[in-house]
């Protein structure tokens, strides 16, 4: 219940959960490139602990072959110890200088090949990891509907704030209302332009806009017509609008076609009087 009724903490935990599907494929990979690393490390340095223990007079007057011996039998002596000593140069948990000195005791290839394997696991698959994690993260946010609803009433709330404070800078004189004189005189500071193009309310002049806010035809705007207004002609038209638009257009034609009907009936029946009154006028005559 907590977790429910903090935004923060809830969008948290829902992008933690919907990450650990990503999270297991991710280490999944992760694993299979350090463990082919592994087996040629570990195979490299089982060849260099077997030819030089064979010949201990030599490791023995060999500083340097002594602490490649002692280094690559604690890191490299086994699948494995090479497999933890190569998770743990990826991150930070050793110091990867010593492993390759040690590397490059046998030959220097080995610690090119620890310095390319280090490089590749740090600066694309570690980074294309977090990259998969973040998108995975706002993905699983933008399905849980109580957030997204949660964001909209809080962005609808934020925009009415905005317009209401839009509406006292216009009105100057503090009235309460707005008319067509005080739009014309405000609408070309520049401060306004900008603020009504950050609310995404674009038109080209003040009598335009006003004419859309004054749905009554009073000459005048209040706080109310003015927030709601602005709020309906934010943006761009959606598909809602059109919707609309095209229902009232179907609604106006058949009241336009019923009316047509009518007219014709009414000019039907001018024409059936019309030519009741000539025979009557042509009766009369005769008479």
């Amino acid at each position: 219940k907590v977790v429910r009724y903090i935004r923060a903490l809830r969008c948290l935990v829902f992008s933690i959960v919907s990450t650990l599907k990503t999270l297991f494929w991710s280490l999944f990979l992760l694993g299979i490139i350090i463990y082919a690393f592994a087996i040629l490390f570990t195979s490299a340095a089982t060849d260099f602990l077997v030819y030089n223990m064979s010949r201990p007079g030599l490791a023995e007057n060999d500083r340097l072959v002594e602490y490649a011996i002692d280094e690559l039998s604690l890191r490299f002596g086994n699948l494995d110890a090479a497999f933890n000593t190569l998770f743990r140069c990826i991150v930070n948990g050793i110091d990867w200088d010593s492993v390759a000195q040690a590397l490059a005791v046998q030959h220097w290839g080995w610690a090119a090949m620890l310095t390319a394997y280090v490089a590749l696991c740090t600066f694309a698959v570690l980074n294309v990891m977090t990259g998969v994690f973040c998108n995975s993260a706002i993905q699983g946010a933008e399905k849980d509907q109580e957030l997204m609803l949660q964001a909209v009433q809080e962005e609808l709330k934020r925009n009415k704030n905005y317009i209401a404070e839009l509406f006292k800078s216009l009105d100057i004189e503090n009235t309460g209302s707005l008319t067509l004189r005080d739009f014309e005189r405000s609408f070309e500071d520049p401060n306004v332009k900008t603020f009504l193009h950050s609310l995404d309310l674009d038109t080209g002049d003040a009598w335009s806009l006003f004419k859309m806010l004054d749905t009554e035809g009073q000459g005048q705007v209040d706080t109310k017509e003015f927030v709601e207004g602005c709020m309906k002609l934010k943006g761009s038209a959606k598909a809602f609008d059109l919707a609309g638009i095209a229902h009232e257009n179907k609604w106006m034609k058949k009241k336009v076609d019923s009316i047509d009907v009518r007219v014709c009936l009414v000019e039907e029946l001018v024409a059936h009087t019309h030519e009741m009154v000539e025979e009557l006028s042509s009766k009369f005559s005769v008479m």
